[in-house]
């Protein structure tokens, strides 16, 4: 990573933690990245339960094709 892409990452993290609303992160596949603690409270399960799973597997048929 160069030092514009760490700048850039670093904020984003800063974003996911410091937002007061719900955050969650996704790749193009669907899949969680990372999920901020608002958004993991409103799902009500930790943060470690969310990260890696799928829309699909979260939320059933209605996060198989969210955005």
């Amino acid at each position: 990573m160069n030092e514009k892409d760490i700048k850039a990452f670093e904020t984003l993290i800063s974003l996911l933690t410091n937002v007061s609303m719900g955050l969650i992160l996704k790749d193009l596949k669907n899949n969680i990245v990372r999920v901020n603690e608002h958004a993991a409270k409103v799902i009500n399960k930790k943060s470690e339960e969310i990260e890696g799973k799928s829309c699909e597997e979260l939320f059933g048929e209605m996060g198989k094709n969210s955005l």
